[in-house]
C-alpha cells in the first residue's frame, strides 16, 4: 500500500503541470483517500499488534502474579509494593525484598547465567 501511494503521489507530482484543474482535483483526492486507507491500515495493524502483545503477556504475568500472591501467603506478608511501577513506598528497616523467593518459587536462578560467568584472572 505505501508503495502504491507513493509511485501514486510521484507521478501526480510528474504530471501535474499537464492536467487540468479538473484532473488535478480528481487525483488530489485520490491521493487523499489512498493515504487516509493508508492510516487506517496502519492503525489497525497496530491495534492487532497490542492486542496479540497483551494476549501473549497474559499467561506470564498471571504466572508472576500467582507466585507473588503465594509468597506473600507463605509469609504472612500484608502488603507488597512494586517498585517497578513506581509506587511511593515506606522503607522500613525491617523491609524485605521477595524477589528472591518469587525467582524460586517460578523456578528461575537467583542470578542470570550472564552474571555466573567466571572472568580470568589478570597476569
Amino acid at each position: 500500500m505505501q508503495a502504491e501511494y507513493t509511485e501514486k503521489q510521484q507521478d501526480f507530482e510528474k504530471k501535474q503541470g499537464t492536467y487540468s484543474e479538473l484532473m488535478k482535483q480528481t487525483k488530489t483526492a485520490e491521493l487523499q483517500t489512498a493515504q487516509q486507507s493508508l492510516q487506517k491500515f496502519q492503525q489497525s495493524a497496530e491495534q492487532s499488534l497490542q492486542t496479540q502483545r497483551v494476549d501473549l503477556y497474559k499467561p506470564i504475568i498471571d504466572k508472576v502474579n500467582k507466585a507473588i500472591a503465594d509468597v506473600a501467603k507463605e509469609n504472612g506478608f500484608t502488603y507488597i509494593i512494586d517498585l517497578s511501577q513506581g509506587g511511593i513506598i515506606y522503607h522500613a528497616e525491617s523491609s524485605i525484598d521477595i524477589l528472591p523467593k518469587v525467582k524460586q518459587k517460578l523456578g528461575l536462578p537467583e542470578k542470570p547465567k550472564a552474571a555466573e560467568a567466571k572472568v580470568p584472572a589478570k597476569k
